[in-house]
């Protein structure tokens, strides 16, 4: 299974603005809450996307890009 390594979500933990930055890559992200609930989704052209979340709690960022498939595990605190 590849991994999407020109996309990077940052930082892992943090108090609510979340960048994913697809480093030229184009595709989809979404944002789940653990209980799967879609919390954000939008698409991904090239450049960073700054995300706001305002509920407290971990979440997994779901990122498709033509490399690939990645999901990265962040924290709102």
């Amino acid at each position: 299974e590849p991994k999407v390594d020109e996309v990077t979500v940052y930082p892992t933990v943090g108090s609510g603005s979340f960048t994913i930055d697809a480093k030229g890559a184009n595709g989809r992200f979404a944002i789940f809450s653990l209980n799967g609930t879609l919390v954000k989704q939008g698409v991904l052209n090239g450049s960073s996307v700054e995300v706001n979340l305002t509920v407290n709690g971990v979440y997994l960022v779901r990122v498709e890009t033509a490399s690939g498939l990645q999901v990265v595990k962040i924290v709102k605190r």
